[in-house]
């Protein structure tokens, strides 16, 4: 190393804008395909209730509610909505300010953690800490949110039918809507009470479930206010409309427990490859730490460990997405 033209911690910084670098088109592109499919529900919002200023009215107003903080992180962060109604399908009721500030004092408190275990560079706290401060708060909150996704998923075919059931003896769709919110347990349940506040206050059924599946952010929910809006306009028996749509989300639901079952040897190979390197680290710390701590108090191996970490990181990610199939 010492006849290489560029120092040590040259190479671990390239290692670094390397990292970052893969990270932000990686971002970028779960960011456009997410405002892809956000674009494409609300044209067909806008298309079957010819709600646009309603819906776009009760944006504002959700904007409005915030803080100043909130207010500016919501046009700084990207697709900042999104995150907010995913923050409110995990239980996270404090707001997205409140959630930033909790990732950055925790990327600070690893960051000055590392950076005290390891002083010889500040490379390794610096990214050790915004991965920590990042990752951690992330997979906590997609773990939490998957949870309320499949717990929706869950319960939502049984309110449609008790909806059908309604509409089969003869009760207005408000009524059965009130049902649903009375009967039927958390998640579902609050959402159609939203709903049927929305239209105690005079907003018509599928604007104020459109207002509730934005906020939701569930596919399921989207095909139940799409076979309302257009049973609406074209007309026929709303009850057997609904009766298919439980049928088809039961069957959906289905191929998607049949998929996760298919898909587990590859998840569990997945987890395994990379629980392995750091499985070995911790049996080489505890055999022998002198031998295993030289990589971090010389600058050599400080740079293999981040370059290792980088190729880690992204080789998990590449893992999961293939075993992850979306229906």
């Amino acid at each position: 190393m010492e006849n290489l033209p560029i120092d040590n911690d040259t190479i671990a910084v390239i290692f670094a804008a390397l990292f970052v670098i893969v990270a932000a088109i990686i971002a970028a592109s779960m960011a456009a395909a997410e405002h892809k499919r956000r674009r494409r529900i609300e044209q067909i919002a806008a298309r079957v209730t010819g709600a646009t200023k309603e819906v776009e009215t009760a944006r504002l107003r959700r904007t409005e509610t915030v803080s100043a903080l909130g207010q500016v992180l919501q046009n700084l962060l990207p697709n900042a909505e999104t995150l907010s109604h995913r923050l409110v399908s995990a239980g996270w009721t404090y707001g997205i300010a409140n959630y930033v500030l909790l990732c950055v004092g925790l990327a600070a408190v690893a960051g000055l953690t590392l950076a005290v275990l390891f002083p010889s560079t500040l490379v390794v706290g610096l990214l050790g800490g915004i991965l920590i401060g990042v990752g951690v708060p992330h997979f906590v909150l997609a773990f939490l949110n998957r949870k309320y996704i499949d717990k929706f998923t869950a319960l939502l075919p049984d309110a449609i039918d008790l909806m059908v059931r309604g509409l089969r003896s003869g009760l207005p769709v408000q009524e059965t809507i009130q049902t649903v919110a009375a009967e039927i347990g958390a998640p579902v349940g609050p959402v159609f009470n939203q709903v049927q506040h929305e239209v105690n206050f005079g907003v018509s059924v599928e604007v104020a479930f459109w207002k509730a599946a934005q906020q939701a952010q569930i596919h399921e929910l989207n095909f139940l206010i799409i076979s309302m809006s257009i049973q609406r306009e074209t007309g026929g028996n709303l009850a057997e409309t609904l009766g298919n749509l439980s049928g088809l989300l039961r069957a959906r639901r289905q191929l998607k427990l049949k998929i996760r079952a298919f898909t587990s040897e590859a998840r569990a190979t997945a987890m395994i490859i990379s629980a392995l390197p750091f499985l070995v680290f911790g049996a080489l710390v505890y055999i022998n730490p002198d031998y295993i701590f030289q990589l971090f108090y010389d600058s050599r191996g400080q740079v293999m460990v981040l370059g290792a970490g980088c190729s880690m990181a992204f080789g998990i990610y590449i893992m999961m997405k293939m075993a992850n199939i979306k229906v």
